[in-house]
């Protein structure tokens, strides 16, 4: 197992995650980060809030950045063509 660092970048601000989350490997703490990065747009959406430009950035032990996760690469948006 391997700890691997979660930190938020908010509004250009780098809050930086000092405890960390065991993981087997890279891949699974992708997957745990947009699955938070999910949780946190639907926490926005259900109170009206705004999708800034919001990320969680993977790390490893030793500090390098090993993937990131955008809020706004997870939206999807269709627009629908309504007839009167």
């Amino acid at each position: 197992m391997a700890r691997f660092f979660f930190h938020i970048r908010r509004n250009g601000v780098l809050e930086m995650d000092t405890e960390g989350v065991e993981f087997s490997n890279h891949e699974a703490a992708h997957a745990d980060a947009v699955r938070f990065v999910r949780e946190l747009l639907a926490e926005r959406i259900m109170s009206d809030g705004t999708i800034d430009e919001e990320c969680v950035q993977v790390a490893s032990e030793t500090g390098d950045l090993l993937s990131e996760v955008e809020c706004g690469s997870l939206v999807r948006l269709t627009c629908a063509s309504y007839r009167t």
